[in-house]
């Protein structure tokens, strides 16, 4: 089963008409119906917490904070409580 965005979800943009594959972005708001220009049309999508370049156009660089779904993969879950040991943790149960 593939993993599911939700609201505070980190994701990795891993497909972007601009460059931004790599970024990493917060989801904020989920749109099942959010228009994009052509050739993209209506897509489920997601808004992530800034703005990223879009396209480039003769007057510049349009920038929008809305991404497809499918552009997107959960890279954290907010609901999951992760324990990260540090080195000074590793440290004193050695010395114990």
């Amino acid at each position: 089963m593939k993993p599911t965005l939700k609201p505070g979800c980190l994701a990795m943009i891993v497909k972007s008409a601009a460059g931004n594959e790599g970024k990493i972005v917060t989801c904020v708001r989920y749109i099942p119906n959010y228009k994009f220009v052509e050739p993209f049309g209506y897509r489920p999508s997601w808004q992530v917490d800034r703005q990223l370049p879009a396209y480039g156009t003769s007057t510049g660089t349009w920038m929008n904070d809305t991404i497809p779904a499918s552009w997107l993969i959960p890279i954290n879950d907010p609901d999951l409580e992760i324990e990260i040991e540090t080195k000074q943790d590793i440290q004193l149960k050695e010395k114990v």
